[in-house]
């Protein structure tokens, strides 16, 4: 899709694909069907909290003061993950000096997981061992399948930016992970 638009007269949806050598074609749709058209009022009351505490995370992904780190820090373990990345962003805005001890000795899993995360992406290379020791508390098993695969992308994330762990720490890391593949699903075994 290269164009899409809601015309405002007719309601109709009207989109344009192709470019780069490939055919152009523009495509009208319009709706068949006994249901109403009228517009919803845009007041869906499911989700409201959570909306309000994403665009409050969402606003403090600027430096702050440290009261936000502690508004910023009760999201990086929420259930809903567009929260949680709201919360991640927000703390790879502030000063890493003021949080990295901090989510080095996490208790909370996921809070732990997105912590590293940002640490990851903003910490130094000095910080890869402490990262990585950090990362094999978790218990993998005590894990769901999302914190597996956070916990994986965590690992390939400090590995890729950071620099390989020395041996007796990758072959720590091998032996803690070896036991579970293949695994139970395809996106695991990726």
């Amino acid at each position: 899709v290269t164009d899409a638009i809601i015309h405002p007269k007719d309601g109709a949806m009207y989109f344009a694909v192709g470019g780069r050598g490939a055919k152009s074609f523009l495509y009208k749709v319009t709706y068949v069907g006994d249901e109403s058209p009228t517009p919803v009022s845009g007041q869906n009351k499911v989700g409201v909290s959570e909306r309000r505490l994403r665009r409050k995370l969402e606003a403090l992904q600027r430096p702050g003061d440290k009261g936000d780190l502690a508004t910023i820090w009760k999201s990086l373990g929420d259930e809903d993950r567009f929260i949680r990345n709201a919360a991640r962003i927000a703390l790879e805005h502030q000063p890493v000096k003021t949080w990295s001890d901090k989510a080095l000795v996490e208790k909370n899993p996921q809070a732990l997981l997105s912590a590293l995360t940002a640490l990851a992406r903003h910490g130094s290379s000095e910080q890869k061992d402490a990262i990585l020791k950090a990362l094999g508390r978790l218990n993998w098993r005590k894990l769901n399948e999302t914190q597996q695969l956070h916990l994986l992308r965590n690992y390939g994330l400090t590995m890729a930016r950071m620099g390989k762990p020395d041996p007796k720490l990758a072959a720590s890391i091998v032996s803690k992970l070896d036991p579970h593949y293949p695994a139970g699903s395809d996106p695991l075994n990726r």
